[in-house]
């Protein structure tokens, strides 16, 4: 009996072993996934995010460093002559409406516009939602411009992936009534905000390794070194959505010549002279340098070249790929989609020879 009671109570122990051991396997099964997400998200957010740089960077989470970021962005001057118009601001002789490529402040192309003639240019407050051809009419619309008879001058800037359907839909009825606010980006993010952006970007690193998602940047090899980046001076990295408009057909050629040509005759009747200034693609200018270039061809470039016979058109496409043939490095910069300030001060020399070209004076 004492036997039989003592193998009884064994094999109750064993039974309590084994149901505690199938539950501990079932909390690590089920909390592994937890475990190891919280460790990919202290590793990105220690070692991987604070190397991200640049707007390609930050899209496809690719640890690029500081040092090229820094040295591309490092002010050509000592101070700035474009002003972001405000409110209570004064307009300048020369006023500029444009998307990113005329936000860049210091490096931007208004900055070497403004110390090449020597005076301040006006900047227009876009926000990435508006289209500047709209705000532009808007703005004349409004009588923005008849309040303000010291602006000479208007230079509408649009970068080319959306510069075609911008133009294919000019609203030449809409109205603007001056800047809206931007919000605060400069302000810290709550902690609960902070923490989700943190979690978020994590996970779509690890999408972005493992390949179960695609990040909205392209990458292909070239066939020198055109870029500064260490280990990746031959390698472009370029926004997909550049891909998205190829080229247009004849009948959108006429229709973006005439909303181009009818914008233009408004701000002429105003006694304004308005340049349209085209911000060509990144991928656009480094195609043919591309070696077994896996993507499509795009000829919208050189199909925009004949809105120069406009004679208000600024297209930099032809003097850029000029500049790459002669060995120019870092024309646009490695890890974003803008052009670097060797390409700013360029545009910027094209609008004042067509500026100086076109004043009595």
């Amino acid at each position: 009996v004492r036997e039989c009671s003592r193998l009884f109570i064994s094999n109750s122990d064993m039974r309590q072993v084994n149901s505690l051991r199938k539950f501990i396997v079932k909390v690590a099964v089920g909390t592994s996934p937890v475990i190891l997400f919280a460790l990919a998200c202290v590793y990105y957010n220690v070692f991987v995010h604070p190397e991200i740089s640049g707007d390609l960077g930050a899209l496809a989470k690719i640890p690029l460093g500081w040092e090229y970021n820094d040295r591309m962005n490092e002010p050509r001057f000592a101070d700035c002559k474009v002003r972001h118009f405000g409110e209570d601001s004064v307009a300048g002789r020369i006023f500029t409406i444009g998307d990113s490529f005329s936000q860049q402040g210091i490096n931007g192309y208004q900055n070497f516009l403004g110390h090449q003639l020597d005076e301040i240019i006006s900047n227009y407050p876009v926000l990435s939602s508006d289209r500047p051809e709209d705000i532009a009419i808007g703005l004349l619309n409004s009588g923005f411009f008849d309040h303000r008879p010291q602006i000479e001058r208007v230079i509408v800037e649009s970068v080319e992936r959306e510069l075609t359907q911008r133009l294919l839909e000019v609203d030449f009825s809409c109205v603007h009534d001056g800047p809206r606010p931007h919000s605060d980006v400069d302000a810290p993010p709550a902690s609960g905000e902070f923490l989700h952006r943190m979690v978020a970007q994590t996970k779509d690193w690890l999408l972005f390794r493992l390949h179960i998602a695609r990040p909205n940047v392209r990458s292909v090899d070239l066939t020198s070194e055109m870029f500064t980046l260490v280990g990746k001076d031959n390698q472009l990295y370029f926004y997909a959505e550049d891909l998205n408009r190829l080229s247009v057909t004849d009948e959108e050629q006429v229709v973006m010549s005439e909303n181009l040509r009818a914008m233009h005759d408004a701000f002429r009747s105003r006694g304004i002279k308005m340049l349209y200034m085209i911000a060509p693609d990144k991928y656009e200018v480094y195609q043919y340098y591309a070696v077994n270039n896996p993507y499509p061809e795009k000829i919208l470039g050189r199909q925009l070249e004949a809105l120069d016979s406009l004679g208000f058109v600024v297209n930099p496409i032809r003097r850029m790929r000029q500049m790459l043939d002669a060995g120019c490095k870092d024309l646009y910069m490695a890890h974003d989609t803008h052009w670097s300030p060797v390409a700013a001060a360029e545009v910027a020399e094209m609008l004042r020879e067509r500026i100086v070209e076109s004043s009595p004076e």
